[in-house]
């Protein structure tokens, strides 16, 4: 609910995370006997957990490689020297 509330990739990071915790889970049942339908459920769960960590690693990047950018230096080649 939180990453829905206030969309950022430290809470985006979090829900991948605790999706992780929550596909161990599920696979932990799944080799003690649970029905196949959990199989089908996991593999769901799997396939949003990349995708939901890629795109969270895609907005990181995009905001840190913005703090990282050197800042630009003014040009000033176009301008007329003075005399």
């Amino acid at each position: 609910m939180l990453r829905l509330i206030n969309p950022s990739w430290a809470n985006g990071l979090t829900d991948v995370v605790v999706r992780a915790f929550f596909s161990v889970a599920m696979l932990n049942a799944i080799f003690n006997g649970v029905p196949g339908l959990i199989g089908v459920l996991w593999v769901c769960e799997l396939a949003l957990l990349l995708v939901q960590a890629y795109l969270v690693h895609r907005v990181w990047r995009s905001e840190h490689a913005a703090v990282l950018r050197p800042a630009a230096t003014p040009s000033f080649q176009s301008h007329a020297p003075a005399e």
